[in-house]
């Protein structure tokens, strides 16, 4: 029976999306390596959700035998061509990884050809940033770009041992840096008061006001978790606790590179990484005759705000399908083995998540009361 009402609601939900009358999609995609209960080996599962007007629908998130652009590239052309989307993407959103964007046999690009059109290529920025930042880490501390950095792990070994009183870095910044540190200030707390889409987004927050010397209210520091190269805001975070904790924490000969890191990510990355997702590229066949009147009439020209509103939701960061990717991984660690119950339970669970805060009964009673 459950299995029954699954197919059911899935089947609902999507021709509820295909109905729509949507003007376009963003199409994401991310992959994971999951245990596959099915064969008992590690298979690549492949989120696939898609973008519109400001809001996300997971069309698929099958398992890949490999990472090939090919395989990439038939799952993605699949799920759209299942789900009767092909003619509606505008935009592909992924990692900046030669699988996806290879010039000569990205999955993005066999995806172009194959539709015979140009669209719109947003390279995840979070990942190029990501990048960025692990260059700012090798060459201040070489050999840090893998995923076992020596100085982090020992960090993390005697944690249980160390005071926990900080120590801010103001004694370290230049007086350039000082002129700036009420802006970044101001920025922080401006972001805090906002729901962050990760609890380590607001404890790097929260530890950058720290480094700043602003006394942060009912602040807990967190036990250091695991951490990995694909993964860099776990070692964001890690510098910032280690650099903090320097009075307990001996730190050596790598001091000062440390403050050089940690001043980094609070003066430069810190910005960059927030304001990641607000898009600044314009979309294909956008109505561009605006550009020729006088700009101070832009603010009352219909095309101008039509065009600002259509720029405001381009998602130009992949978190989407990261997000994706946990739910599937969640759901692959259930008692379900069968794929297309695997895709059905994926649909349920994702409109659950859409509709409910949490799975209390008293939400659950709430939502149904306003739905009478």
């Amino acid at each position: 029976m459950r299995s029954i009402l699954r197919e059911r609601k899935a089947k609902q939900l999507k021709e509820l999306f295909t109905n729509l009358d949507l003007e376009y999609i963003t199409v994401h995609w991310d992959g994971k390596m999951i245990d596959d209960a099915n064969s008992g080996k590690k298979a690549l599962d492949e989120s696939l959700p898609s973008s519109y007007e400001n809001t996300e629908k997971i069309i698929n998130a099958p398992i890949l035998k490999d990472q090939k652009a090919t395989n990439t590239f038939n799952s993605i052309y699949e799920s759209l061509e299942n789900w009767e989307v092909l003619d509606l993407v505008l935009a592909v959103c992924a990692d900046t990884t030669n699988t996806n964007f290879g010039c000569r046999g990205g999955a993005a690009i066999l995806l172009e050809q194959k539709l015979e059109r140009d669209w719109l290529y947003l390279p995840c920025r979070h990942h190029i940033f990501e990048l960025v930042l692990s260059i700012a880490f090798t060459t201040k501390i070489p050999g840090s770009s893998g995923p076992n950095v020596p100085i982090l792990i020992n960090f993390r070994k005697k944690w249980s041992t160390l005071n926990l009183n900080v120590e801010n870095g103001l004694e370290g910044l230049e007086p350039e840096l000082v002129e700036k540190k009420q802006g970044i200030i101001d920025f922080i707390k401006l972001n805090l008061q906002n729901q962050q889409p990760r609890d380590d987004y607001e404890e790097l927050l929260e530890l950058s006001l720290l480094f700043l010397g602003v006394e942060v209210e009912n602040i807990r520091l967190r036990r250091p978790g695991a951490f990995h190269h694909a993964r860099w805001m776990s070692k964001l975070n890690y510098t910032l606790k280690v650099y903090l904790l320097r009075n307990s924490f001996d730190l050596g000969d790598l001091e000062a590179a440390m403050l050089s890191i940690c001043k980094f990510i609070v003066f430069v990355y810190l910005k960059q990484w927030f304001t990641a997702p607000v898009a600044q590229q314009f979309l294909k066949d956008l109505d561009l005759t605006f550009l020729s009147s006088d700009c101070g009439t832009w603010e009352e020209n219909k095309l101008y705000t039509a065009n600002r509103d259509k720029l405001k939701e381009v998602p130009v960061i992949n978190d989407r399908a990261e997000r994706g990717v946990k739910l599937m991984e969640e759901c692959a660690n259930s008692l379900i083995t069968d794929e297309s119950q695997k895709q059905s339970l994926l649909q349920v669970v994702e409109d659950y998540n859409k509709r409910f805060k949490d799975s209390t009964k008293k939400t659950v009673v709430e939502e149904l009361r306003r739905n009478k």
